[in-house]
């Protein structure tokens, strides 16, 4: 029976069948037949290691230094192992620093990615020694690469195969363990990823508005790969523990149940006490809301007539910025900030002025204090996605007015011996 060897192939990882040499006596050998028995190999590790362990982090790799380094950021990676989504491993022998580019954005994610590189030269026979063809590279090593991205990693949110009731079965231990393997060969393995992306996530920083980098969020969820050792530990744990191996509470009622009732009446105090406690930080936060959102607007009002005035010779720029100031007035005047939902619905229309004072910006303000103001122009457009945060929307408000207030002019400038130009 004849089958097509690709059944189904990607950029990297490619689901076929596996082939080798046939050897007998007297057969030529040549580079190709080479290349077959170590592809065959890569072929065969590949596939069981994807299709086994999975892809993530094996051990280490953690990210233990982030520097901004002016234009670049250096990054450095401790050793360790994983595996890519193509089923091959990557290995960081040593701490490696790569200087990586700096985003436009406020948010960079880190990736490792599998690589090679060829060394070792050696004369090729029947070469000439002068030509460029007179040596090739006799090994390729197998590396790796950092890489940086602005956009976060992709992850498996494949809800968790569902248990049998094992106190109602009637089934087998061999039938209960074929029934959570069918079901999870539904969910996972009816349709094989090739994997197109072959990276793995390794931490992801954020941006501070002081220009420094933090940790983000998503360098929690960094990809693990469970092996077999951890995953055997758990089972024998769960199954050594017969008394109790979820941890329940166990015994007759008799034994603690005056404790308890004595326990649940000290609860049910506390309990009172807790609610009205909350109702007491719900009242003040109400407070505090209302206070973060009137004072982001007249605060708004007085850096943007700043602005204006500070670019008074530049039209475009100074009109645009007293439009977002009127806008802010004409809010004021109408209590907008004692509505929380007038709030939102007024600073996410307002987001188009300041965006069209962005526009009018470019070119005239200094580099560095222009890209700080748009930085904060888009944490306010995103904060205004959220229509039932206020606080957020009325802290990115006033961020973006604190960074138009540092807005600096661009001059023209005499260079010696030179036309003007720009600064």
């Amino acid at each position: 029976m004849s089958q097509d060897n690709d059944q189904q192939s990607s950029s990297g990882f490619r689901l076929r069948h596996f082939e080798k040499n046939r050897y007998f006596q007297g057969k030529l050998m040549t580079a190709r037949d080479m290349l077959a028995d170590q592809q065959y190999h890569a072929d065969r590790l590949e596939t069981l290691t994807k299709l086994t362990a999975g892809t993530g982090i094996l051990a280490g790799l953690e990210i233990s230094e982030f520097e901004d380094e002016g234009d670049r950021l250096a990054v450095t990676v401790e050793p360790g192992v994983a595996v890519d989504p193509h089923g091959r491993p990557v290995v960081v022998r040593n701490p490696s620093t790569q200087t990586l580019p700096k985003p436009e954005g406020s948010e960079v994610f880190v990736y490792i990615e599998f690589d090679t590189e060829q060394k070792d030269p050696v004369p090729v026979p029947g070469e000439e020694a002068t030509g460029e063809t007179a040596s090739e590279e006799s090994r390729i090593l197998e590396v790796f690469s950092i890489t940086a991205r602005e956009t976060p990693p992709e992850f498996d949110d494949t809800e968790p195969v569902e248990l049998p009731d094992f106190d109602t079965t009637d089934k087998s231990p061999a039938e209960l363990a074929d029934e959570i393997a069918a079901q999870y060969h539904e969910q996972r393995r009816t349709q094989i990823e090739p994997g197109t992306d072959p990276v793995v996530f390794l931490g992801s920083f954020v941006r501070t508005t002081d220009g420094d980098w933090r940790p983000g969020g998503e360098t929690v969820r960094r990809p693990f790969v469970y092996d077999t050792r951890m995953l055997y530990e758990l089972l024998i744990t769960h199954l050594t523990d017969t008394d109790n191996p979820h941890a329940t509470r166990i015994g007759e009622p008799t034994d603690y149940i005056e404790s308890e009732l004595d326990e649940i009446e000290g609860f049910s105090v506390r309990l009172q006490q807790l609610r009205s406690e909350m109702q007491e930080l719900t009242d003040k936060l109400e407070i505090h809301t209302d206070y973060v959102a009137r004072k982001s607007l007249e605060s708004g009002v007085r850096f943007f007539d700043g602005v204006a005035t500070d670019f008074e010779e530049v039209a475009p720029v100074s009109r645009a910025a007293l439009d977002v100031a009127e806008a802010i007035r004409g809010a004021l005047a109408d209590d907008v900030p004692a509505d929380r939902d007038r709030y939102q619905e007024f600073v996410a229309t307002l987001v188009a002025d300041v965006r069209d004072l962005a526009d009018a910006l470019d070119g005239k303000a200094t580099e560095e204090s222009y890209r700080t103001f748009t930085n904060a122009v888009e944490e306010l457009e995103a904060a205004t996605e959220d229509q039932t945060n206020t606080v957020r929307t009325a802290t990115a408000l006033d961020r973006v007015g604190e960074t138009a207030q540092s807005l600096q002019p661009r001059y023209d400038v005499v260079p010696q011996g030179g036309e003007l130009s720009q600064e």
